[in-house]
C-alpha cells in the first residue's frame, strides 16, 4: 500500500527491483532446504531430518 502504483515508472522499477530480489533468494531458500552432508557440515534440510 505504502509503494506507489505499477502504472508509474518509478513504481515499474519498484516492481522489478523486489521482484528480482524475490528471484534471487529463492535459489539459496530452496538449497539450503534440501538434506545434504559434506564433510562436517549439514545443510538446515538435514538438521531438520536429524531431529
Amino acid at each position: 500500500m505504502l509503494l506507489p502504483t505499477p502504472a508509474t515508472a518509478v513504481g515499474q522499477v519498484l516492481q522489478a527491483g523486489l521482484a528480482a530480489s524475490g528471484g534471487c533468494s529463492v535459489f539459496p531458500a530452496l538449497l539450503t532446504a534440501m538434506p545434504f552432508h559434506t564433510g562436517g557440515f549439514s545443510s538446515d534440510g538435514a538438521r531438520v531430518l536429524n531431529l
